[in-house]
């Protein structure tokens, strides 16, 4: 590549991370921007990147990725519009579909720039809420000041009022736990409650596995700030799921076989009975109070149950609602399979299906290549992170920022197992797409 060439990728390179960037801050459940109020300056600066990126990258896209992306953002739109009467998932559907043609369509170099980019600033934000942590935990009557409602899921653009100052380092709903017969406090990053920081504050972590190298010490970080002080329990689950697939690749393939048949149906009994759940529930959380004092399991079953229901209820509507359904906003719980049913009906349930389907098998080609174990536990993590989304707590991943988050851990695992297939003599290695 000539001189003016590599300028002008390194340029469309430092726009697509600029404008993935603003997005991923600017859209969705996050209120950082809200404090400052500069929320909606940074949408409008997000449209711009995303406006120069199209005008001034020559990319190749794929037609099946423009049509499949066009009926699914569309229909989600127009859904929105109609089911809910929000025309601002026209702006949301618009920058999202964007987005995913670019990332679809960005070489390599670009999808680990702004990979790399997402990690560093995530390493900032859980240092800025470790922070805030501290503090709480030393002078505990400190949280009593903060203003526990500063941010939630219908602020939108409205400016954020910090009641004290460690509001500026991290939001809090005050609901602290007990671990090991202390009481510690429970933050929630700049999201709008606990369960809605996996976007922001832990995907990132799965994206920094990827990534490897010095990269791995990150994710570690930010892998512990979520366990210990945001304690998101749909945290422990991603985890646990992505650990339970890694066991279960390294046993005998009958055993794991048997395995995973008798998980799944457990899994399926107890998110569609509410008895069974409620009873694994107080039974997990009784031992955790047994062996650690640790009582924020058992604190949790009214919130399971609640879940649990509308995550049935959900269900039910998706098999028999081919054109969609009204009220999914008035559902507790369910995943985003709930919104894009409810917004697209089967049309864009089958084309999510049919994307899910992808995304398993080039996190199963990564996971077969991955060269150590902990690389191993990235991909397992990450389908463990979309079943979990699809299914139990949807909160930002029928976003911007978790479209981005979705379309960057893809392109990553595709382009991975790409690179480490054998290339015939002459031919290149060009990046799976979406």
């Amino acid at each position: 590549m000539d001189g003016g060439g590599e300028a002008r990728n390194r340029l469309n390179g430092s726009l697509f991370v600029a404008a993935v960037l603003a997005a991923f801050y600017s859209f969705g459940t996050f209120g950082l921007l809200n404090l400052f109020g500069l929320r909606t300056a940074g949408q409008i600066l997000s449209a711009w990147l995303l406006v120069l990126v199209l005008a001034v990258s020559a990319l190749r896209v794929r037609t099946v990725t423009v049509v499949a992306a066009g009926l699914f953002f569309g229909t989600y739109a127009l859904g929105g519009i109609i089911r809910a009467g929000i025309w601002g998932y026209c702006l949301e559907a618009a920058m999202a579909l964007g987005l995913w043609v670019i990332i679809s369509a960005v070489p390599h170099q670009h999808i680990r720039s702004a990979a790399r980019t997402l990690v560093v600033s995530t390493v900032i934000l859980v240092t800025s809420l470790t922070i805030a942590y501290v503090f709480y935990l030393v002078h505990p009557d400190w949280i009593l000041s903060a203003n526990f409602n500063i941010y939630g899921s219908t602020t939108g653009s409205a400016r954020a009022t910090p009641g004290f100052v460690l509001d500026y380092l991290s939001f809090t709903s005050g609901d602290g736990f007990t671990a090991a017969g202390r009481v510690l406090p429970r933050l929630k990053g700049y999201s709008n409650e606990p369960s809605a920081t996996i976007v922001h504050y832990l995907a990132p972590s799965l994206v920094a596995l990827l990534l490897g190298g010095r990269y791995r010490l990150f994710a570690i970080f930010i892998l512990l700030v979520n366990l210990i002080a945001i304690a998101s329990v749909t945290s422990y689950v991603v985890i646990a799921g992505g650990l339970l697939i890694v066991v279960a690749f390294h046993l005998p393939r009958r055993i794991a076989l048997i395995g995973l048949a008798a998980g799944l149906a457990a899994v399926v009994m107890l998110l569609l009975d509410a008895s069974a759940l409620t009873q694994f529930q107080v039974s997990v959380g009784q031992r955790a109070i047994d062996l650690a004092g640790f009582d924020l399991l058992s604190r949790k079953v009214d919130s399971i149950v609640v879940r649990q229901e509308g995550l049935a209820a959900g269900l039910q509507r998706v098999v028999s609602a081919p054109l969609g359904w009204s009220g999914s906003n008035d559902i507790a719980g369910g995943g985003a399979l709930m919104s894009v049913s409810a917004f697209s009906g089967w049309l864009g349930v089958g084309i999510l299906a049919w994307w899910c389907v992808r995304f398993g098998r080039v996190a199963l080609n990564d996971f077969k290549q991955a060269p150590s174990l902990m690389r191993r536990v990235a991909p397992a993590t990450c389908v463990a992170l979309l079943f979990v989304a699809l299914l139990v707590s949807g909160y930002g991943w029928n976003r911007v920022p978790g479209v981005i988050m979705l379309a960057l851990i893809y392109r990553l695992l595709a382009d991975d197992g790409v690179r480490s297939r054998p290339v015939a003599a002459g031919a290149g290695a060009a990046g799976a797409r979406p």
